[in-house]
């Protein structure tokens, strides 16, 4: 039997990425569909999630009359607010969003397409929203309707746009905006010996960026083993940033033999409302001396009272009133996820090594561009992995596997990849001396063989692999 193992083939020839349908209201909705219907592009309804996920924009945008009462937003859950910053919102092509909506941006959303600020052509358009916003096209509908459709229609849709004047039936009423995101105001993150990190509203998107998640399927799986080995070949390529999103593992950095190196750790500094900037905070990470373009962001292990980060203290932060959904707390899923995307927003690839925890799996799956399951060549961990499969496919996203063997070995790929019915991203071939490098300095020589059957995982990512 055949084996669906993915190439940089497949990648390339798979569908164009959906327009983003995030409008409130349900008529503009309505309008918004049929004009992507139109132009033949595919079309995904999205929810933003509510003012609580997002203080920067509630703080900005709180003296609007249009703002929903707090009694309407009481009620919902806090949302974890990885959807606005997920994979598919950062690919897609164009995102439609209304003035309700935009409400609940903590300011412009990262989108490598156009961004459409809609609106009736009975209402007038709100300059408040459209300064926070920052969209590239204000359009009122269905008076523009024409002009979008034949902006869509294009090939590609980037965020600077074309001028109006490629137009030929151009509406007065589209207007195509130059003004930059307003920037928030700024905070710093320093640690001691470090130098300060501002955290500064991410403006930019580098579409060569992209995020790889690894989950292991089992206790001792490998992921870890896999997701710093990789990093170590991709950097070779260009800059990489490995998240150690898992703070009970132990520290990554120890994997590739490293904790002694400078730099910031997760207990170091707080995403504060995601406005770090990415690339200050890949600077201020430690190096791994093997491959300077690959930096770890990691857990400390210190037990003294002045670098140990206080939970307790943490918790009073988390909760304050003052503060909604701020993310103090560096193991909150949010605070992760967060970082991650400022990453990915300075052009940094990251690669995260995800602790199999169905909150941090479906939050960082939808941030991650690829999913993949580490998963051993064993019945537990095949049952395990149809569960963890099924977890995924519940948050939208579909992951492929990388196959790790065993010793002896008594379940082929071709039987695992019939059982789960997911695609094959890569072998992992058994390596006895893996555990006495990473004790006496880390990964070295096993490099090599552990990457050498994961080309079709890096292709993923854009990487050649050569382990």
């Amino acid at each position: 039997m055949a084996i669906k193992k993915l190439s940089m083939a497949q990648r390339t020839e798979a569908p164009a990425n959906p327009v983003v349908n995030a409008v409130d209201d349900e008529a503009l909705r309505e309008e918004v569909a049929l004009i992507v219907a139109a132009t033949g592009r595919d079309c995904v309804q999205e929810t933003v999630p509510p003012v609580a996920a997002a203080p920067v924009a509630a703080q900005a945008l709180t003296s609007s009359p249009a703002s929903p009462p707090a009694s309407a937003t009481a009620s919902v859950s806090a949302s974890t607010g990885a959807g606005v910053s997920s994979a598919l919102w950062r690919r897609a092509p164009a995102v439609f969003v209304d003035a309700s909506a935009a409400r609940r941006l903590a300011g412009r959303p990262h989108c490598e397409g156009a961004i459409f600020l809609v609106r009736s052509d009975t209402e007038a358009e709100d300059t408040q929203v459209a300064k926070v916003l920052a969209p590239v096209y204000s359009a009122s509908l269905p008076a523009d309707n024409v002009d979008i459709v034949e902006l869509l229609g294009r090939a590609e849709v980037r965020p600077d746009g074309p001028r109006l004047s490629d137009f030929q039936h151009s509406s007065s009423l589209l207007n195509h905006q130059h003004t930059p995101a307003s920037p928030a105001s700024v905070d710093v993150i320093t640690a001691p010996g470090t130098e300060p990190v501002p955290n500064v509203p991410a403006t930019t998107t580098d579409s060569t960026a992209t995020c790889l998640m690894l989950v292991p399927a089992v206790g001792g799986a490998g992921a870890s083993i896999t997701a710093a080995a990789s990093a170590l070949v991709l950097s070779r390529e260009r800059p990489i940033c490995l998240v150690d999103a898992d703070a009970l593992a132990g520290g990554i950095d120890l994997v590739l033999g490293m904790e002694t190196e400078p730099g910031l750790r997760w207990q170091d500094f707080s995403a504060a409302d995601g406005r770090l900037d990415g690339a200050a905070l890949y600077e201020a990470l430690p190096s791994c001396p093997r491959s300077p373009a690959l930096k770890v962001l990691t857990w400390t292990r210190s037990r003294t009272p002045e670098t140990a980060y206080n939970h307790a203290s943490a918790a009073t932060k988390f909760d304050s009133a003052d503060r909604p959904g701020r993310t103090d707390r560096p193991d909150d899923v949010r605070h992760i996820a967060s970082t991650i995307s400022c990453l990915i927003h300075a052009g940094i690839t990251v690669i995260v090594d995800c602790p199999k925890q169905v909150e941090y799996v479906t939050t960082l799956g939808a941030l991650a561009d690829d999913t993949v399951i580490i998963l051993p060549a064993s019945v537990r961990a095949i049952a395990a992995g149809g569960h963890l499969a099924r977890v995924c496919a519940q948050a939208g996203f579909t992951p492929s596997l990388a196959v790790r063997h065993q010793q002896h070995r008594d379940i082929s790929v071709e039987e695992i990849e019939y059982a789960l019915d997911l695609p094959i991203a890569g072998e992992i071939e058994y390596c006895k001396k893996v555990a006495h490098e990473i004790d006496v300095g880390g990964l070295a020589g096993a490099v090599g063989k552990l990457t050498r059957g994961l080309g079709a995982m890096f292709a993923l990512v854009g990487g050649g692999g050569d382990g």
